[in-house]
Parts: C-alpha cells; structure tokens; sequence
C-alpha cells in the first residue's frame, strides 16, 4: 500500500495534506472523545470537581457557585468544540475527495492514453470491452475503493490507537478489556472474511465486465442480433452476468454484516456483563460508576471505528483486483500485486504532468512502446523527410502467435506517386500488411523504411501525419457530419454567423479568423463532393452541422464508407492507404468516386496502396503485389 500511495499522481504537497489531514482526523475525533469524560465525571459522581483536580481548577477559573450552573457551561463548550470538530472533518472530507477525483482523472486519462501507446494489436488482443471497462470502471474502484477505503482506514485504526493508549493512562484495566473484547473479533474476520470478499471482489469484476461487453454487442448489432437469432444466446448470458453480480454482491453485504453485528453483540456483552458485575459483584458501589460511564463511551467509539476498520479491509480486499490491473507487471511475483505494482512502477514516467512530482511519481506506464528507450530514442531520432520518396519493406516476418507467422520473410518497395494494388485470399493477411505499413503493427522480424529510415515508435505520429487511410469498417464518430470528416471542425457555420459581431471587437483577427473557416468550408464542401455526397447533404436539415448518430446509426454501409473516403480526401495526404474502399458501394457510385480520386491524385502526384475484391479499382493500379508467396 505504501508503494501505491508513493506512486500516486498528485504533487508532494498534495501527499502531505492527505496524511495530515488523516492524522488530524483521528486526533480531532479523539478529542471529540475526551471532552465527553469531565461530562461523564460530572454527570454520574457528585463529588467530580473534588476529584480532578482540572475540573476543580477550571471550576475555580470560572468562578460560579452553583453546580448546575458549571454543568451547563461545561456542556455549552463541550457542544461548542463537537460542532467545531465536524465543521473541521468535514472540510477535511471535502479535500480529500476534490484530491481523490483529482486522482481519478489522471489515472483514467493515463490509463486512456497507455492503451492507445500499446498499439493496434494489444487493443485486439484485449478487446475494446475489457479496456473501456478498465479505463472507466476499475480506475473508479480503485480511487473510491481501494484508496479512498485505505486512507480512511488509516484513520481508524490511528484513532483506536490513541484511545486505547489514553485510557491506558485513564484506567490499565479498562483498556486490557477493550483490547480482549476487540482482538478476537479482529482475528476472526481477518482469516475467516477476509479472503472470501478478496474472491466475491474479483468474481464482481468478471461480471460486470461481461455486462459491459455483452450490452454493447447487443445494440451495436442490433439488426444482426434480433433477425439471426442471437438474442437468446446473448439474453441467457446477461442473465448469468446479473446473477453472478447479485450473488457477489449478497455474498459481500451478507459478510459485513455478519462482522459488524457480531461487533455490536460482542460489546453490549461485555457492558452487561460490567454491568452485572458492578451490582452484583462490586456491591454496587458508586466509585465504579465513572469507570462504567468511560468503558461504555470509550467502547460506543470504538465500536464505529472497529466496524469501519473491519468494513474498509473487506473493502480493500474486494477491489484488490484493481490492483492487478493498473499495475499488472510480468515481472512481478504471480498472486502478488504489490510487488508486481513495485516492479513496474520505479522505470514509468508520467506523461504530460505539470508538477515535477507528478511526473516522477506516477504509477502508470503511459509510453510502454517507448518509455524505456525515450532517452536514446529521442537522441536518434530522424525525420522521415517532408515527402515520402520511397517505402521500402525489408524481410518482413510478422504474426499473432510465437512461432506462427502469418506473413514471412516480405520485401518490396513502392515509389511516391505509384498506384499499387494488393491481392490474396482473404484471411491472408492483406489487411494485417496495410496495418504494419502504417505502424501499427510492429514486425516481428524485418524492418520498414521510409525514405531510408526504419519505421518505429519515435517516428509514428510523423508518419501518421503523412497518410491517409479508408478502412472497410469506417469509423463514425457521434457527433456531426464535418466533425466526422475531420475532427478538428469548429463549428464554422455558426463561428461565420456570430462574425459580424466579434468584427466590432477585434476586426484583424476576426477577418482572418473567418477566411481560415471559409477555406475549411470550401475544403469540406469539395471533399464531400469527391466522396459523391453532394446530393445526399442537400437533404440534411442543419448541412454539415447535422448529427449522424451514434456510431453513425443514420447512415447506410454506403454512406460510411463515402464519409471515410471524403475524410482521406479533406486530410489531403501524401500517401493513402484503402482497404476495400468501395466495398459497401453500388457500381455507379463506386465509379463515379473511382473517376474522381483517380483525377484528383494524378493531379497531387498521391502515393495510393490499395486492397480490393474488385476488379474495377484494381484495373488502375500501376501493379498489383500477391502477397501468397509470403503467407504460410
């Protein structure tokens, strides 16, 4: 735990602040505590003052005759510093929650950015569900969980410490019956709980997770659920999942609750039983009253702070698993995951921290492509040149699985402003050669060049720059229209309505700010015409603004991929890279596009790689590259 606590990323100010405010918490709830012993002494000894000597003193300072009158100015202050007290808890309680999202956010943004830098194949390897999932739900269990749970924990157990060394110095007695009544009860949960809400936590974790991934599938599909018959399949296993996680969570709550009650039962035991033997052993003498009275308020806090202590471990323990996530190291010891988190943590910087302490503390690997090799691989680095003149692919090996390649020993070259086509039967790796030309695959053996430099992890968002790509798929994101075709669309339309009015402001920037949203218009207008979606923007109410749904739900398999094809075009690559671009298109529009791009790249001198079924697009191919020689 301490190791997690070093790595967090906030500043050491901020460490610092959270474990004073810790301590302070349990010393202000020990006082909370020790105002109520003059009240108890007050209340059941008449002779309190005349028996400590601070009351008596304070009784003197006051200078008040009457008891009743001293009682109720007692009182008065007492309830005076509880009401300071919480006021003062519970600004602790607001900052440490303002820090714990602060937490949050950095660790789900890292995490966010961390899978993105571990490539293409671990996101398909993973899965999208398990990495959303994690990204978003295990991120928020372990701040609000485990570490929130942790800090208070702290807390708990600083205060039971404080109060069983005070009332050592109070009465040594008193304290050895707290500490026989609580010991036991702490045993028990620790080897006979403990464990199991470990287990109950991760089982909880699997569900959810298969939750996420089967709603998901169910209305991303949709049509192909409902009309092929998967809704069965898929209603049977959420069903299972919601089992799983209710009986996860019963099997958790039914374990608190066993540990508390039997908290509670145990201490009203014991004061009957003091109780009891005052009367009927001690002779019920009053002297033992004041001992009665602390043994009972001292127990009554005890018993919340024990309760807490026992819920916080069982919490802990059902979202350790967070751990094995965030800080999953291979070189950690297996059931392990402080020590996997210790192995991982020491050689991972945090990218785009302000504070220096953040980037040296923090616990996600943001960068694992290139983290490990940043110094040598900035100082090595080389421009890939301002126009790709040759991409030439040196004895290429590559494959999912250690020993299985799917493509093997792969060498060509393509020159800037051929149109090179690329064919083989499907399931050969086609579409996993565009992706290794792209960088997003990394060889296994072999290199890529561009322009003479090898194609790596420093390189790759220079190279990304560069290219294009209309994948059979088209992404859609939710949003408009023009924020689909290029992401960094702002809102022209309106930008160029509210102009005349910023014109009064600043006349200078707002011309040029309004020639810079024309020439994008115009851009985007001449893109959306090239990808033959000219006519169907004519129907659109709001134009370029209208929304398309999400995942692009409005628009037909044509219309996606027309809405890639106009987004390559408006990013005005040098190079373009498609894969079965014209797939989910009808023969007329297919060629009125194909007449269009060709026109416009022969135009630009454009490099074009492209992978089709379909004889039309590859015919106006310089040449086309079988890669069956390659495949195994």
């Amino acid at each position: 735990m301490i190791n997690v606590f070093r790595s967090l990323p906030i500043s050491r100010t901020k460490k610092t602040f959270l474990i004073l405010s810790t301590v302070l918490q349990a010393i202000l709830e020990l006082a909370g505590l020790a105002v109520l012993v003059p009240v108890l002494l007050l209340v059941l000894d008449d002779r309190g003052i005349q028996d400590n000597k601070y009351l008596q003193m304070l009784y003197d300072f006051i200078g008040v005759e009457n008891y009743g009158t001293f009682l109720l100015i007692v009182l008065f202050f007492v309830f005076a510093f509880i009401i300071l007290k919480n006021f003062v808890l519970h600004k602790m309680n607001n900052y440490r929650n303002r820090t714990l999202m602060k937490v949050y956010k950095e660790y789900s943004s890292g995490l966010y950015k961390k899978y993105i830098l571990n490539g293409l194949q671990f996101v398909k390897q993973t899965g999208h569900t398990t990495l959303s999932h994690n990204i978003l739900a295990v991120t928020y269990q372990f701040v609000f969980g485990y570490l929130s749970a942790a800090l208070t924990l702290i807390a708990d157990v600083l205060l039971c410490l404080l109060v069983f060394v005070s009332l050592c110095f109070v009465n040594i007695y008193i304290a050895m019956l707290e500490l026989i009544l609580f010991t036991p009860i702490v045993l028990f949960y620790h080897y006979k709980i403990a464990g199991k809400m470990q287990e109950a936590g991760r089982v909880d974790n699997r569900a959810k997770r298969d939750l996420w991934r089967i709603t998901s599938e169910t209305f991303r599909g949709f049509a192909d659920v409902m009309v092929n018959r998967f809704l069965p399949y898929l209603q049977k296993s959420f069903d299972k999942g919601v089992h799983d996680v209710s009986r996860s969570k019963i099997r958790v709550e039914c374990l608190r609750s066993l540990s508390s009650r039997s908290i509670e039962v145990a201490i009203m035991l014991m004061i009957v039983g003091f109780v009891a033997g005052f009367y009927f052993i001690g002779g019920g003498n009053r002297q033992f009253l004041p001992l009665i009275g602390i043994f009972a308020a001292a127990s009554l806090k005890l018993l919340p702070s024990v309760r807490s202590i026992l819920s916080l471990v069982g919490t802990m323990r059902n979202t350790a698993y967070t751990l094995e996530v965030l800080f999953k190291a291979e070189s950690g010891p297996a059931g392990n995951p402080e020590a996997a988190f210790e192995a991982v943590a020491p050689s991972v910087t945090y990218v785009g921290a302000k504070d220096p302490d953040v980037a040296t503390n923090s616990a996600i690997a943001l960068d694992q492509m290139g983290a490990a090799n940043a110094g040598n691989a900035l100082e090595s680095r080389q421009n890939l040149g301002s126009v790709p003149k040759i991409i030439e692919v040196r004895h290429v090996t590559f494959g999912f699985e250690p020993g299985k390649p799917m493509l093997r020993d792969v060498s060509f070259s393509i020159m800037k402003g051929e149109r090179v086509g690329i064919s083989g039967a499907t399931g050969k790796g086609k579409s996993t050669l565009m992706y290794l030309l792209m960088g997003l695959y990394r060889p296994q053996a072999g290199t890529i060049l561009i322009n003479g430099v090898p194609l790596g992890p420093e390189n790759t968002e220079e190279w990304h720059r560069k290219i294009g790509y209309v994948s059979q798929d088209v992404f859609i994101t939710e949003g408009t229209l023009a924020q689909n075709v290029t992401p960094s669309w702002d809102n022209a339309l309106h930008q160029m309505k509210d102009a005349p009015q910023q014109m009064k402001d600043d006349t200078r920037q707002t011309v040029d700010e309004m020639e810079r949203l024309e020439n994008n218009l115009g851009r985007l207008n001449e893109s959306l015409k090239t990808a033959a979606l000219n006519d169907w923007l004519a129907t659109l109410p709001q134009g370029v603004d209208t929304p398309i749904g999400e995942s692009g739900a409005r628009l037909s398999g044509g219309e996606r991929q027309r809405v890639g094809i106009a987004r390559a075009h408006f990013k005005k690559a040098e190079i373009l890279f498609m894969d079965e671009p014209s797939s989910a298109l009808d023969p007329a529009t297919e060629a009125e596009i194909t007449e269009t791009l060709l026109q416009d790249f022969m135009n630009r001198d454009i490099t074009m790689v492209v992978i089709s079924h379909r004889d039309s697009l590859l015919a106006h191919c310089d040449r086309i590259i079988d890669i069956t020689e390659w495949t195994l």
